[in-house]
């Protein structure tokens, strides 16, 4: 276990102080927070919340909004669990957002899968792992749901699932029709290639259903419904 301090909030999580320092380095801000009222009571959804870099200083500047956590590698999630420990409006699943209900494998992946993990083969880089983790390389089975199935209602979605992303779309269908969150989104090309997909593509799926985007961060793309950009 490492410790690290991202600002105002130390952080444990499985893996090399130094690997752990790079990732939270790599937390530009929060980006769609700016569009959260300060007195909003909001429904978040954070789909991949890893050790709770994003949703944790979220959920205490957010204190009425409640925050759901869908975190599905197993020692990811005991830390996230400990480092939230305290915040009341923040809840933690142990499962994988998907396409559909069911069982899946998670893993870290290979050099030949995503080559920028050539890095960090000392270390365990729990911000990589996902359905397409290299098989017996950490690998854990996992529960699956739709967040259809997961989240009752969503106001704001945020979504980090190192390529799955157009998965967890096509299982949040009544989410994006009928709820019309804010949403927060990886776009990273490497990552969505081994779903055999692409940036321009997921970007055209998000849109088909009326949003707009309307900032970045990082690689994230912040998108708003139409009907709520003014």
């Amino acid at each position: 276990m490492a410790e690290a301090d991202s600002g105002r909030y130390d952080f444990i999580a499985p893996t090399a102080p130094q690997l752990l320092g790079l990732i939270l380095r790599e937390i530009r801000g929060w980006g769609i927070e700016r569009l959260i009222p300060e007195d909003a009571s909001w429904s978040l959804v954070d789909v991949g919340a890893c050790i709770g870099s994003w949703s944790i200083p979220l959920a205490r500047a957010r204190p009425k909004c409640s925050v759901l956590c869908i975190e599905p590698y197993k020692i990811s999630n005991e830390c996230l669990r400990y480092n939230a420990k305290g915040i009341s409006n923040l809840r933690v699943i142990l499962a994988a957002a998907d396409e559909k209900d069911g069982m899946v494998k998670v893993g870290l992946p290979s050099v030949r899968t995503n080559p920028l993990f050539r890095i960090f083969t000392t270390a365990v880089n729990i911000g990589q792992i996902s359905v397409f983790g290299e098989p017996g390389k950490n690998e854990e089975i996992v529960q699956s749901f739709t967040l259809d199935h997961l989240a009752q209602h969503v106001d704001v979605l945020k979504i980090d699932v190192e390529g799955c992303e157009r998965r967890v779309l096509d299982g949040a269908q009544r989410i994006l029709t009928e709820d019309r969150p804010l949403i927060q989104i990886e776009m990273s090309e490497t990552n969505l290639k081994r779903d055999g997909f692409s940036v321009e593509r997921l970007r055209e799926l998000i849109e088909s259903y009326d949003y707009r985007l309307v900032g970045q961060d990082g690689l994230d793309d912040i998108y708003c419904p139409s009907e709520k950009c003014g």
